[in-house]
C-alpha cells in the first residue's frame, strides 16, 4: 500500500500493532470502528482521565486521546496495570455500541505531523492505512477471539508412560534385579529413555490435539509457549477467531479431549487484539 514519506506505518508482516509514526505530538489509539454512516461519539475517559474522542474518516473511526509523543511507562506496576486496564474498558465500552470493533495493543501511538492540526494528522494516518484497516475489520467482522491452552503434567504423564510402555518397564525391571553399582547405571539409562518417550509421547499430544482443534476454525495464530513452570509443559498455545457457531463447535472438540494429565483452558471472549 502507497504512504507518505514521512510516515513509517508498518513492520514487514504488514502488523498495525505497536505502530508509531515518526512525527513530533502524539494521538494514543484504542481502536478502530466500523460506524457505516453514522458516529456515535463516546463520551468516556481513557488513560490517566485523559478525554477520549473519535476521529472518523470515511466509514471508520479511531477513538483517540491526545497524548505526548513517547510511550506509557512506568517502574510502577500498578499504575502500568491500571493504564492498560482503561485501555482495555475503553475498547468494550465501544464493543457495546459497535458491532465491529478491531483493539489496538496497549501504548499504539501516532505522532502529529509538525504544524498540521491534531485532527487532521490523525485523519491523514486513518486515509494512508484506510484499505488495510478495512481488510482488518473484515477479517473479525462478526466474530471473537478465544484463548486455547493445553498443560501436560509430566509427572502423571511420565507414571503413566512407566506402567505402560514395554521397553521401560522392563528396563525398570532390570533396575530392581540389579547389584546397586549396576542399577546406578541403569537408573540413568532408565531416566534418559524415560525423558526421551516423555518429549515424544508430548509432541504426538500436541500434533493430536492441534489436528482436532484447526478442524473446527478457521483463523487462528499459535502462540509461544510458555516456559515449563514445576511439573506443567504448556503444549499448545493458541489464539482462535471465531463465531459463535464456531466457538461452539471448538468448545465441543475440546470437551471430548480426554489424555491423562492433559489440561485444556478454554477463554473468551475477547476483542481480537492477536487479529490486528
Amino acid at each position: 500500500m502507497p504512504h507518505d514519506k514521512n510516515y513509517s506505518l508498518t513492520d514487514d508482516s504488514g502488523s498495525l500493532e505497536g505502530v508509531t509514526v515518526a512525527l513530533p505530538e502524539g494521538r494514543y489509539l484504542y481502536c478502530v470502528i466500523e460506524t457505516g454512516d453514522s458516529l456515535i461519539e463516546p463520551v468516556m475517559l481513557g488513560i490517566d482521565k485523559a478525554h477520549v474522542y473519535a476521529i472518523q474518516y470515511r466509514d471508520v473511526a479511531v477513538l483517540t486521546h491526545n497524548c505526548k509523543s513517547e510511550p506509557y511507562n512506568s517502574d510502577d506496576e500498578k499504575k502500568v496495570i491500571d493504564w492498560v486496564l482503561c485501555h482495555e474498558k475503553v475498547i468494550e465500552t465501544a464493543m457495546s455500541s459497535y458491532a465491529n470493533v478491531l483493539p489496538f495493543a496497549f501504548n499504539t501511538i501516532v505522532k502529529g505531523n509538525p504544524g498540521e492540526a491534531a485532527a487532521d494528522s490523525l485523519i491523514h494516518w486513518i486515509e494512508t492505512n484506510y484499505n488495510r484497516l478495512k481488510n482488518k475489520l473484515g477479517v473479525v467482522r462478526g466474530k471473537k477471539e478465544y484463548i486455547v491452552k493445553v498443560l501436560l503434567n509430566c509427572c502423571i504423564a511420565a507414571n503413566e508412560l512407566m506402567n505402560t510402555d514395554f521397553e521401560l518397564k522392563a528396563l525398570q525391571e532390570e533396575v530392581n534385579g540389579s547389584a546397586k553399582g549396576k542399577a546406578f547405571l541403569m537408573k540413568g539409562k532408565l531416566q534418559t529413555l524415560l525423558k526421551q518417550k516423555l518429549a515424544d509421547h508430548a509432541d504426538k499430544l500436541f500434533q493430536d490435539i492441534y489436528a482436532s482443534i484447526i478442524q473446527t476454525i478457521a483463523e487462528y495464530r499459535v502462540e509461544k509457549v510458555k516456559p515449563p513452570e514445576k511439573d506443567q509443559l504448556m503444549l499448545l498455545n493458541l489464539s482462535c477467531l471465531a463465531e459463535i457457531n464456531e466457538c461452539e463447535k471448538l468448545g465441543e472438540v475440546l470437551e471430548q479431549i480426554h489424555y491423562s494429565g492433559v489440561t485444556v483452558s478454554f477463554s473468551g471472549p475477547w476483542p481480537p487484539y492477536s487479529f490486528m
